[in-house]
């Protein structure tokens, strides 16, 4: 004859609460399994989608602008109106050297967009690069400026002994008659030479002998220095 099992008090508490263990961790489980995407839900609800139109009408992302550092030549200031006086030679100011001249044309090439090879050939002919070389018409330094037309163009023709002052204004009017002539070379440096005016009487180079050796000489000296077109 099989003997009973019985359940005294004890046993009957344990297996309480083993259920009531059991019915705990299932109940934690199930509550975070569902609360992520629960919770995603809930913040996919909060923010409201964009419609299509909406997508297609936004103005895109623009762009990050980029630093860009311009450079800009600066122009001559002339100064204000000079009084013209016939300067006497200046034995103080001494020749300049070769490296210096070739700043000095550099520089005003740069500010009057004139080629320095131009400019180098004019002064070359002109004066042989002589600062203080004082022509029998008073054509003064290195491009041998008139004073009338230093003040003409706003500089001061006490100072065209000084090289950067003298190339400064030889190069502006350079600059001028390349303008007025578009850029046709033997118009520029027979105006150069001899005048606009005579330019305009003789439709050309005037039948100057020395305007005509100028002009064949200081195209000798480009042909030498560059073989660029002006």
């Amino acid at each position: 004859m099989r003997k009973r099992y019985r359940f005294d008090g004890l046993t009957l508490i344990v297996a309480l609460l083993a259920v009531f263990m059991l019915n705990v961790l299932l109940f934690s489980a199930g509550v975070l399994l569902g609360a992520a995407p629960n919770d995603v839900g809930r913040a996919s609800a909060r923010r409201p989608r964009a419609s299509v139109q909406q997508r297609r009408t936004a103005a895109p992302p623009e762009p990050r602008a980029e630093a860009r550092a311009t450079f800009v030549m600066p122009r001559w200031s002339p100064p204000a109106d000079p009084q013209i006086e016939t300067p006497q030679p200046q034995p103080e100011i001494a020749l300049v050297t070769k490296r210096d001249l070739t700043a000095v044309i550099e520089e005003a090439a740069h500010r009057e967009s004139v080629p320095p090879y131009l400019i180098a050939a004019v002064a070359r002919v002109e004066s042989n690069l002589d600062p203080r070389a004082i022509s029998h018409k008073g054509a003064i330094g290195l491009m041998q400026v008139m004073p009338e037309t230093a003040k003409r163009f706003g500089f001061d023709a006490r100072r065209l002994h000084d090289p950067v002052h003298n190339v400064a204004a030889g190069a502006t009017y350079l600059r001028w008659l390349l303008d007025r002539y578009d850029g046709d070379l033997d118009r520029v440096l027979a105006a150069y030479n001899a005048g606009e005016g005579a330019v305009a009487k003789y439709d050309g180079i005037p039948p100057y002998k020395e305007t005509q050796d100028f002009v064949k000489r200081v195209r000798a000296v480009l042909a030498k220095t560059t073989t660029s077109k002006i």
